[in-house]
């Protein structure tokens, strides 16, 4: 909801996740408002992500997408705390929309933030084989990774 910035009004990005979920869909990518976070409206950014979550059935899987490739550390990780008090499934890195590598000196800072309390979907930037070992060794629980580097590491563990 609310791709590809986030910016979308609370409403609009309720009324999306209701149609996704009368539609069917399983899970919901939940794309935090980086601009109000950005500029500080922290209580406009936990509402707007806690009125999206109600919209989800029970047991459907939330994510919250933080776009970590907008944020310093210090934000990465005060946007981190953000999504685990509003009982997200999972903080999601990014869309893969804003360049930038796989982050994994990042996501292991947040992961030792999280320390299993919420799990962590890495997406944008993992190209290799070496770089999506380096994130399972931090315990990321899923990997968004595009077609052509997917293929890439898959074919890799074949060797």
């Amino acid at each position: 909801m609310g791709f590809p910035s986030g910016g979308h009004k609370t409403a609009v990005k309720v009324l999306e996740s209701k149609e996704l979920v009368a539609d069917g869909v399983q899970e919901m990518d939940i794309l935090m408002n980086i601009g109000k976070f950005k500029y500080g409206e922290y209580e406009y950014v936990t509402q707007d992500i806690m009125a999206v979550l109600e919209v989800a059935p029970k047991g459907m899987i939330t994510k919250v997408i933080i776009e970590i490739n907008c944020l310093t550390d210090v934000e990465m990780l005060h946007a981190c705390e953000i999504v685990m008090n509003c009982k997200a499934d999972f903080i999601k890195t990014g869309t893969g929309w804003v360049p930038g590598d796989a982050n994994i000196e990042r996501i292991e800072k947040i992961k030792k933030l999280t320390q299993g309390k919420i799990k962590v979907k890495a997406a944008g930037g993992i190209r290799t084989r070496e770089e999506f070992d380096s994130l399972l060794k931090l315990g990321v629980e899923r990997f968004g990774i595009n077609t052509q580097s997917a293929l890439s590491i898959v074919e890799s563990f074949k060797k």
